[in-house]
């Protein structure tokens, strides 16, 4: 399955600062480094962090990476443009990276998500959400749909912070 970040590239342009939630190695973080996007990310694996870093450094960047949960960001409050997930929001607490999310968030900031459609086949037995159960959460903290969508075993998500 090809993930088509470019539905994220598209819903940030024009924006500066950004926070990549579950950032792995860092791979699409170093492509927004480079289009010139303030962007940093975080997770929960020190050795991927570490990775991440190291990469970023070798590029110019510096540290933009760090070892942290998504249900306890220790960024301040209204700082960043978008935030962004890929394939992972299914394995945190949804209702509180919800409200640390709207916490850092600037007004009419974006949250998009891209994470596997309930029906997905991933060989790895774990529940994915549906664009209703992601929106119902992010609405009761303050959030509004923007755009949601099914392709094939993914779903894509848009929503923006009131």
């Amino acid at each position: 399955m090809v993930i088509n970040e470019d539905f994220i590239v598209y819903n940030i342009r024009g924006l500066k600062s950004g926070l990549e939630l579950g950032c792995g190695y860092g791979d699409l973080l170093l492509k927004l480094l480079k289009m010139g996007f303030n962007i940093y990310g975080i997770d929960i694996c020190g050795y991927c962090v570490d990775s991440a870093n190291r990469i970023f450094r070798d590029h110019g960047f510096g540290e933009r990476c760090y070892e942290m949960y998504a249900e306890s960001l220790l960024f301040k409050d209204s700082i960043f443009d978008f935030i962004y997930v890929v394939i992972s929001l299914h394995e945190m607490d949804l209702e509180k990276v919800a409200r640390e999310s709207y916490r850092v968030l600037k007004h009419k900031g974006l949250f998009i998500d891209i994470d596997w459609a309930p029906w997905a086949d991933t060989g790895v037995y774990e529940r994915y959400l549906s664009i209703d159960e992601v929106r119902k959460i992010f609405e009761d903290s303050g959030f509004i749909l923007r755009e949601a969508f099914y392709d094939g075993d993914l779903e894509y998500i848009l929503l923006e912070k009131l």
